[in-house]
């Protein structure tokens, strides 16, 4: 899609007007949550920060940390695309960035968690090659996606 522009960012403002402007697209608020300020730090610190932009607009956003040297598996923490933009492949190209930075670093898998009753959220990832691992609680299970 030549109006879409993905890339990663470091620029703190930047991944708080991300978070702000695409909270929409969760289930539950993330910058409504009580450990919302310890969240952000750690994913300022230490996350790779990916944001997509189509036409100028910022539209959605991907978190991953790609440092587990041990099980070489990544893990995307947060991924959203606005509302009114999702069904046009934005989320795809975040999971392709996600993809290629894990390669980069050397990572094998990557693994996320998803609420049991988002099941478009659970479509959309097995679309794109995750399967479904084990379940975390009573409202969410991981999935994973070997490289």
């Amino acid at each position: 899609m030549k109006d879409l522009c993905i890339r990663n960012v470091h620029n703190t403002h930047e991944k708080q007007l991300a978070l702000k402007i695409c909270d929409e697209a969760f289930l539950e608020s993330i910058i409504k949550r009580k450990d919302y300020q310890n969240l952000f730090s750690k994913i300022n610190k230490f996350a790779e920060f990916i944001v997509a932009y189509y036409r100028g607009e910022l539209v959605g956003f991907s978190a991953m940390y790609a440092n587990d040297k041990i099980d070489k598996t990544a893990y995307i923490t947060l991924i959203a695309v606005r509302t009114e933009f999702q069904g046009i492949h934005i989320g795809e190209a975040l999971i392709k960035k996600c993809e290629e930075i894990a390669l980069k670093k050397e990572m094998v898998a990557i693994k996320l968690e998803v609420n049991k009753s988002n099941t478009r959220a659970i479509s959309f990832y097995r679309k794109n090659g995750f399967d479904k691992l084990e379940d975390d609680t009573q409202t969410s299970f991981y999935m994973l996606k070997k490289l």
